[in-house]
């Protein structure tokens, strides 16, 4: 309970309530930078901090999102067109992309070039027809 400052009437904290109040929130922002510097795309800190602050991870929780961050960098999603469709962080808390299921990149690049197709199917229709 804190303690009353009987001369002004204001409630006044006591250092050791006061560590025992900033801990956890230490924790939770320590967590925080942790998953901020894994992930990928480093965009509206302040709403992924406010959408982290909701959720409450744990470490294990925290544990789980970091395996699938590294897990969804190797995705074709995220690597696709350089990063374009990595969810900003805050979306991707909010969502829970932790629970995604993400497919690795084949690795192999496949372009599709629309007139060399119709090209060749025009040919093929005028040598058959």
């Amino acid at each position: 309970m804190p303690k009353t400052d009987v001369s002004g009437g204001v409630d006044e904290i006591t250092s050791s309530n006061a560590e025992k109040v900033k801990k956890p929130s230490n924790t939770l922002a320590n967590r925080f930078n942790i998953f901020w510097n894994a992930y990928p795309k480093k965009k509206s800190k302040g709403s992924a901090e406010k959408a982290w602050n909701q959720l409450k991870p744990t470490q294990e929780l925290l544990e789980k999102m970091l395996k699938t961050i590294e897990k969804a960098k190797e995705a074709e999603q995220w690597q696709k067109d350089g990063g374009q469709f990595i969810p900003y962080p805050a979306s991707w808390l909010r969502a829970k992309g932790w629970e995604d299921d993400y497919k690795e990149s084949s690795g192999v690049e496949c372009s599709f070039d629309a007139d060399v197709f119709w090209e060749a199917a025009v040919k093929r229709s005028v040598s058959s027809g």
